[in-house]
């Protein structure tokens, strides 16, 4: 078989799996175009929020860009929005069915970055047996109890909007890195504006650029040595990546800690015990990577932890495997690169 046909063939290949992947989180996700808007937060996101309903003027743009109307800065979330509403109205069906396209391209693109990964490590192709794991990982990924919340709730289109956009610009990073010296180019500059835009439609998304200084350092291996020209350029093209996130930080938490519009002030941390904020940290430690394997009693109604002897110890032995976990890939990152960058692009995110 010639190298055109064989390309043309593992073409055909990824994009009869990308639509097995969109039929499958499309089956099983369906129900949610049927679904109506809820009380948490749908309100305050959609029905009545004026930045969505309300015509374009200066003040309103200005309002836009501040994150006083959910303490958080996701201005592009809000545009979105003014553009779903302007052609579909306060229709729910039209509004969950956004989601769960996004949802289902976020699951393709999440299956091209593992293939784009793997290309790195087995070059020049990957495969069939590992191409089917790969998107076997990828529908788990898409299929998880955890995605029940950004897919089948109308203000969670954040999460989903956001991811897509991160992971397109992590998709482009990595085409741009396939030779060890990269230059300016219009594929950094594409990652670039998609990771701005992720930090512009929900906050969380603002260590990528702490996830890419991992990605560079232990897979990509392309930082320079320090006090060299290249080092130069490569500091500059990480700043690019931080300097957005670090606007997104400093708009939320003045949001958060000075104008809080309809909701409350923070408490401060003097009315916060210095074991309670070390605990809460240990907890959030091991937080998700319990989620990811106990995914029961996912609703936020679950009432707060009880600080029982069972409970304590749960909370700390999770944290204390994480701080051991995290020793260990320290000391053999050269050695297992594939782990480092997943285990420490996981804390850094």
């Amino acid at each position: 078989m010639s190298a055109v046909a064989l390309t043309i063939s593992r073409a055909s290949t990824v994009c009869l799996k990308s639509l097995l992947l969109i039929f499958l989180t499309g089956w099983v996700s369906t129900s949610v175009v049927g679904f109506e808007f809820l009380r948490w937060d749908d309100d305050i996101s959609v029905t009545r929020n004026p930045l969505i309903g309300e015509e374009m003027t200066w003040s309103l743009f200005s309002e836009i860009i501040s994150a006083d109307q959910a303490m958080r800065f996701k201005p592009a979330h809000w545009l979105i929005g003014r553009m779903i509403f302007q052609t579909s109205g306060l229709d729910p069906s039209i509004w969950h069915l956004l989601n769960l396209v996004v949802h289902s391209t976020v699951t393709v693109l999440f299956y091209l970055t593992l293939r784009s990964l793997m290309s790195r490590s087995n070059p020049p192709w990957i495969e069939p047996r590992a191409d089917w794991i790969l998107w076997f990982g990828a529908a788990i990924w898409g299929l998880h109890p955890l995605r029940v919340e950004p897919v089948a709730w109308v203000t969670g289109s954040t999460y989903t909007l956001s991811a897509f956009w991160l992971l397109l610009s992590f998709l482009l990073y990595l085409r741009v890195h396939r030779t060890p010296v990269v230059k300016f180019s219009t594929g950094l500059v594409a990652s670039w504006i998609a990771a701005v835009i992720a930090c512009m439609t929900y906050p969380v998304t603002v260590t990528f650029g702490l996830f890419l200084l991992v990605v560079d350092g232990c897979f990509l291996r392309c930082v320079p040595p320090w006090r060299t020209r290249a080092f130069t350029w490569w500091f500059f093209k990480i700043s690019a990546f931080l300097v957005p996130a670090i606007g997104a930080i400093v708009v939320t938490l003045y949001s958060r800690f000075g104008d809080t519009g309809i909701f409350s002030m923070a408490p401060d941390l003097e009315s916060v015990g210095a074991g309670v904020r070390a605990l809460t940290f240990m907890a959030l430690l091991g937080a998700l990577w319990g989620r990811l394997i106990w995914f029961v009693n996912l609703t936020p109604n679950v009432p707060p932890i009880e600080m029982t002897a069972l409970n304590l110890g749960g909370i700390v032995g999770l944290a204390l495997i994480v701080l051991l976990v995290t020793i260990w890939t320290w000391r053999n990152w050269r050695d297992r690169p594939g782990w480092a960058t997943v285990w420490f692009g996981a804390l850094a995110l």
